[in-house]
């Protein structure tokens, strides 16, 4: 037998070796997609929002239909033990399935604070850095992964500058760090969040910088921007395409309001042909496995 010989049965062994059956249990736990929402109403603050928990059923019910998803249930009106814990168990369940992409949906007041973008707790009192949180979902698992986020929260600040001498808290390290006081006044006069780059990523705002997103509008109890990922989550689009057509559905269902006529959903990062749901319909798109 020559060495021709030889080298094609060991290349055609490869082929069979690497074609051999992935273990059932090993692929019932990949999941192509693993999702989580975060929703704060904030009752009993100065600053009570309608339609947080119904934007997080909404999507969540969503993504838990698409292809090889799984979708945590929605963290509500947690403080910060509460979230710690239930972040914890989303990472762990995250890392075991494995995930190439990972979908979040943030409903509730967001804030940047020194530079940093934040999230504010239910408690009305506490800003969890929202930059630390992506970055370590994005980066736990064994694999890459890419990350879609949809931040349904007003880019202006909720805080009144009559209360300037009011404490409020910040946490930089989602899971590790402490409690840092400041007062209301060193973020009153802030200008609201600010552009985000996480690498690979897309992730969209409600609104452009400095102006308000609309609550809970319609008769569904779901702010336009909520209602409009929902509406669109599971059709057969390119990451892309879908931030476009939850910024044309945002713009014909936002209120007659002086407040809310300039919402006008915002995305930035990396556009790359990524599907969430159904195969790609042009060349070079990728449906991550």
């Amino acid at each position: 037998m020559g060495p021709s010989s030889i080298s094609r049965r060991l290349f055609t062994a490869g082929l069979c070796a690497s074609a051999l059956p992935v273990s059932p249990a090993f692929a019932a736990a990949r999941k192509r997609i693993c999702a989580l929402s975060i929703a704060n109403n904030y009752a009993g603050t100065g600053f009570p929002l309608t339609s947080p928990r119904n934007d997080a059923g909404k999507v969540i019910g969503e993504a838990q239909r698409l292809p090889k998803a799984w979708a945590a249930d929605p963290i509500l009106d947690a403080d910060l033990d509460a979230l710690r814990g239930k972040l914890g168990r989303f990472m762990k369940t995250a890392e075991d399935f494995d995930p190439s992409i990972v979908l979040f949906h943030y409903s509730g007041h967001g804030i940047q604070f020194e530079g940093r973008n934040y999230f504010l707790l239910g408690d009305g009192k506490t800003l969890v850095s929202f930059d630390d949180l992506l970055r370590r979902m994005m980066s736990s698992g064994r694999n890459p992964r890419f990350l879609v986020a949809f931040l349904d929260c007003c880019r202006d600040n909720p805080f009144d500058v009559s209360d300037e001498d009011s404490e409020l808290f910040h946490v930089d390290d989602v899971f590790e760090g402490e409690r840092r006081i400041f007062r209301v006044k060193d973020v009153a006069r802030s200008s609201g969040m600010k552009k985000m780059e996480l690498g690979r990523a897309m992730v969209g705002f409600a609104t452009q910088p400095d102006w308000a997103a609309a609550d809970g509008v319609g008769a569904d109890g779901l702010s336009p921007y909520s209602r409009a990922v929902a509406d669109h989550l599971r059709e057969a689009l390119s990451v892309s395409d879908l931030f476009a057509k939850i910024t044309d559905d945002v713009r014909r269902r936002r209120p007659e309001d002086n407040r809310y006529l300039k919402q006008e959903p915002s995305v930035f990062g990396t556009p790359e042909s990524v599907y969430l749901a159904g195969y790609p319909r042009a060349p070079g798109a990728s449906f991550l496995p």
